[in-house]
C-alpha cells in the first residue's frame, strides 16, 4: 500500500492547479502530530457516517454542555436556504470532562429534534471531550476532520464556512452567494491554486430589550464594515487554503482566525450574505470591561456565564454615548490609514506613488471622494441612528481637514518609497 508521501510525489509529477491544492492538503496532513491525526480521524469517522460530504460545509463548534437551547434555531436558518448547491452543516459538539452528562445529552437531543424538523438539511455531527479546551484546539479538530474527509473523497475544491451556534438570522441565499463567489475557482476558470479567504456580511442582532447596548454595538459593527473587516463567525476559508496556511493554532484562546488574514490583500466581502449573530457577549461584558475587554482571553472558558444567563442588564444612555465616543475618536484616523495601506490595488498604489503629477492628483481625488462619502454615511449613523451629534472633534478634525489628509498621503508615500528603496538595495546586494 502506498504511503501518503509516495502519493504526494506522484501527484507532483503531473502538476495542475487541482493537484497543487491536493498536494497542499497532503503536506499539511503529513505534518500532523499524533494528537492531530487521532482527532481528525475520529471527527472524520463521525461525519462520514451519513455518506459523502458535500464540497461546501458550514463548520460550527458547539459547547454541548451549555448551548442546547440555540441548536434548533441556528439550524433553522440553514434549513431555509434557497438556490444553493448541496451543502452540509457540521456541528462539532464538545464539552469539558467535568460537564454534567444531562446537559450534554440535551444538545444531542436538540440535534435530533432539528433533524426531525428539517429532514432536507444535511446535518453532520462530531463530538469530543476536552481536558483543557481552547477555541483554537476545538476549531482545529473540527476543521481538520472536515479536511481529512474531503481528502479521502478526493475533493479538491471544498470550502469551509466558519460559523457559531449563537446565530440569529441568515439571508435566504447566504450559502448560494458564497458558492457563486467561489464558482470560478471551483470550475477551473483561474490559474490561482489557492482560492481567497473572504468575509460574509456579518453583524450583531439588535435586542429590543437592550436599546443602549444595541446602539453601542451597532456603532462597533459600523466601524468594522467601514473598514471592510468581517467577523470570525462568517469567514469563509477554502479547504486547500486552510491547509496551505497551516490550519488553526490549537493554543489560540481568542482571535483564532487572525492568522488567516495577514497575507497581503484585504479579504473580500461577499455580497448578499447577511449574517446576524447574538450580541450576548457584549450584554454580559460591555459595562464592566468596555469594548477592549469583550474578546480578551479571560472571556473564553468552558464555563462562560453568558451562555446560560437568562437575562442581562442594559447599559445607560450616558454610558452608551461614552462608549461610542471612545471608539469614534480614532475612527477617521484608522479609516484613512486602512484605506491607504490595506485596500488599494497594485495599480492604485502605483498611481499614488507616481512622480507624475496627473496620476497622483487623479488618485488623490479618488481617495478624497471615498473619504467624503464615508463621512456622509458616518454623519448619518451618528446623527440619525445613534443620535449623537457628529460635530465632535473626532470627526470634523480629520475627515474634511485637508491638511490632515495631505499629511496622511505624505506619510504613506514616504514610507512606501523608503520600503521600496530598501527592497531594491537588498536585492542588489545579494550574491548571484
Amino acid at each position: 500500500m502506498k504511503s501518503r508521501q509516495q502519493e504526494h510525489e506522484e501527484w507532483l509529477e503531473t502538476f495542475s492547479v487541482e493537484n497543487e491544492r491536493l498536494a497542499a492538503i497532503n503536506d499539511y496532513i503529513v505534518d500532523w502530530d499524533d494528537a492531530d491525526q487521532q482527532q481528525a480521524e475520529i471527527v472524520s469517522s463521525h461525519i462520514q457516517f451519513d455518506g459523502e460530504l458535500p464540497a461546501t460545509v458550514v463548520i460550527i463548534p458547539v459547547a454541548a454542555h451549555s448551548e442546547a437551547p440555540n441548536i434548533v434555531h441556528a439550524l433553522s436558518q440553514y434549513a431555509k436556504q434557497e438556490g444553493a448547491d448541496p451543502f452540509a452543516v457540521h456541528l462539532h459538539l464538545n464539552w469539558p470532562k467535568d460537564a454534567p452528562a444531562s446537559a450534554v445529552s440535551d444538545s444531542f437531543d436538540a440535534v435530533q429534534q432539528a433533524r426531525d424538523l428539517f429532514p432536507h438539511l444535511d446535518i453532520r455531527i462530531s463530538y469530543a471531550q476536552y481536558d483543557s479546551p481552547t477555541i483554537g484546539n476545538i476549531r482545529r479538530a473540527a476543521w481538520n476532520g472536515t479536511l481529512l474527509t474531503h481528502y479521502d473523497q478526493d475533493t479538491r475544491d471544498a470550502i469551509g464556512i466558519n460559523n457559531d451556534i449563537d446565530l440569529m438570522e441568515l439571508s435566504k441565499q447566504y450559502i448560494a452567494h458564497i458558492q457563486k463567489y467561489y464558482a470560478p475557482f471551483r470550475e477551473g476558470n483561474t490559474t490561482a491554486p489557492y482560492a481567497p479567504i473572504a468575509y460574509t456580511e456579518s453583524k450583531h442582532f439588535a435586542s429590543p430589550d437592550h436599546p443602549n447596548t444595541s446602539l453601542a454595538v451597532f456603532w462597533s459593527d459600523y466601524e468594522s464594515r467601514a473598514h471592510r473587516a468581517g467577523f470570525e463567525a462568517g469567514i469563509v476559508i477554502p479547504i486547500a487554503t486552510y491547509a496551505e496556511r497551516g490550519g488553526f493554532d490549537a493554543s489560540s484562546k481568542t482571535y483564532e482566525t487572525q492568522k488567516f488574514l495577514t497575507h497581503g490583500k484585504q479579504a473580500d466581502m461577499i455580497r448578499g450574505t447577511r449574517l446576524e449573530t447574538s450580541m450576548r457577549r457584549y450584554l454580559d461584558r460591555l459595562h464592566e470591561y468596555g469594548f477592549g475587554g469583550i474578546w480578551g482571553e479571560g472571556s473564553f472558558n468552558p464555563d462562560d456565564e453568558y451562555r446560560v444567563k437568562d437575562s442581562f442588564k442594559d447599559i445607560s444612555r450616558d454610558e452608551m454615548v461614552a462608549r461610542v465616543t471612545e471608539l469614534a475618536s480614532n475612527f477617521a484616523q484608522n479609516y484613512i490609514f486602512n484605506l491607504l495601506h490595506n485596500r488599494l490595488s497594485s495599480q492604485e498604489r502605483g498611481m499614488l506613488l507616481s512622480d507624475n503629477p496627473e496620476k497622483y492628483e487623479a488618485m488623490k481625488a479618488k481617495i478624497v471622494a471615498e473619504i467624503a462619502q464615508t463621512e456622509k454615511v458616518t454623519r448619518h449613523v451618528l446623527d440619525r441612528v445613534i443620535k449623537i451629534p457628529h460635530t465632535g472633534p473626532f470627526l470634523s478634525n480629520h475627515f474634511f481637514n485637508e491638511a490632515y489628509i495631505n499629511y496622511q498621503l505624505y506619510e504613506y508615500r514616504l514610507t512606501q518609497k523608503q520600503l521600496n528603496a530598501r527592497i531594491l538595495q537588498d536585492g542588489d546586494s545579494e550574491e548571484p
